[in-house]
């Protein structure tokens, strides 16, 4: 049996929508500690599905059972959370099956490679390389003449556990939001340009704050990028929300996370997730009353980045 515990990730934004330097997209993320997938894989003469997702589980085992040459294999969720939120559940959980059973195959495998295979990382490679290493994430983005083949990672930085990251997660997903994930292939394949000015400004924020921030520990510094990108990402993607934020609910929730003493605070991908930062557990504790007092949230986590990726034994 291999036991598979992988990260959650939440997105910050992309820096380059423009292109004219050869590439598009470019990714930024932060792998989580909370919440979590576990599963639990055994080989078996049939495929066996033990709890939710599975139609994403059945798919990925009939695609390992020809590449890895096996019969099939029971698959336990363990713990999980909700797909379709802007938390990474279908990379993590996709990865997290193929991993373990190229491990029961007695395959030496790196998941980077294999991830586009299985429809992951091809666009963004955030969660794929969250998943294997853990931590800040970001992706160089796509070369425009070699689609298809993974975004190579340009930095992993490791955040300190004295950060909080506080993550809310809506009740109700928008419609809008549910219509975007069902149609996102054709809205990024014909996604008009980003002005240079606003990808340089982008660039210049992860290269000149976000980053050293990181490096010298400086929550401060990293609170307002993340802030500040997040607001300039979200005016790009306005047409497909409801202003800055894909909700008025999520606008309010960040504006609290704020008030309330949040370094800073972003929307994850398309929402409505979001989350804010901060170094001290008592803004956390506030940031929660209010929002639960305020607005229809489902699930709170007060959370740390993950530094490590998956852990498997």
């Amino acid at each position: 049996m291999v036991i598979i515990k992988a990260p959650s990730h939440v997105h910050l934004g992309n820096f380059d929508l423009n292109g004219d330097l050869g590439r598009l997209f470019g990714t930024i993320g932060f792998a989580l500690e909370d919440p979590c997938l576990e599963v639990s894989v055994e080989e078996d003469d049939d495929v066996v599905i033990e709890g939710p997702y599975r139609e994403i589980l059945l798919d990925t085992v009939k695609k390992c059972t020809k590449l890895f040459n096996i019969k099939g294999a029971k698959i336990t969720v363990r713990r999980a959370y909700r797909r379709g939120v802007g938390l990474g559940l279908t990379t993590s959980i996709v990865l997290s099956t193929v991993y373990a059973l190229s491990r029961i195959a007695g395959e030496d495998v790196d998941i980077v490679q294999l991830a586009p295979l299985f429809g992951r990382g091809i666009v963004s490679a955030l969660g794929t390389y969250a998943f294997k290493l853990g931590g800040m994430i970001i992706d160089a983005g796509f070369r425009i003449d070699k689609f298809g083949k993974i975004p190579p990672l340009i930095y992993r930085g490791e955040i300190p556990q004295k950060w909080y990251f506080i993550v809310a997660v809506p009740k109700k997903i928008p419609e809008r939001v549910i219509e975007i994930k069902k149609r996102e292939a054709e809205i990024l394949k014909n996604l008009p340009k980003m002005r240079p000015e606003i990808s340089g400004k982008l660039c210049r924020i992860v290269l000149i704050q976000l980053i050293p921030s990181v490096v010298e520990e400086d929550i401060e510094t990293f609170g307002k990028a993340l802030t500040e990108f997040s607001k300039i990402a979200g005016e790009y993607w306005s047409p497909f929300q409801e202003g800055t934020y894909c909700t008025r609910e999520v606008e309010r929730g960040i504006t609290i996370m704020l008030e309330e003493g949040c370094t800073g605070a972003a929307q994850s991908c398309w929402g409505p997730t979001f989350y804010g930062v901060t170094d001290s557990y008592k803004t956390c504790e506030r940031v929660r009353k209010r929002l639960r007092e305020e607005l229809d949230i489902e699930e709170i986590y007060i959370t740390h980045v993950d530094n490590r990726g998956a852990r498997i034994s």
